[in-house]
């Protein structure tokens, strides 16, 4: 069984962790964490795609002023990509 925790507050990601984002065209796509920078503070940055310099900022998010509308960890279960369409993201 899958579990999901929404992001609600700052510190809960961690690089490696795999996450569902839902963009503001209501694109959903699977993602793994790649890096965290300023954790845990109003400027915590989630890195997901570092060739393409894809991220987002906590604050941003949380206030409903991200690309990002939502985002979900995935607590437990694991993410598999069924096409090579993940690369754009990652």
């Amino acid at each position: 069984m899958i579990t999901f925790k929404t992001l609600t507050d700052y510190g809960q990601l961690k690089p490696g962790d795999a996450v569902l984002i839902r963009d503001r065209n209501d694109v959903v796509f699977p993602a793994t964490v790649k890096d965290v920078l300023s954790p845990g503070g109003a400027e915590e940055e989630i890195l997901i795609g570092k060739s393409k310099n894809l991220y987002f900022i906590v604050g941003m998010y949380l206030d409903g002023k991200s690309w990002v509308k939502e985002c979900a960890k995935i607590v437990n279960g694991k993410i598999y990509s069924l096409s090579n369409s993940m690369e754009s993201y990652t």
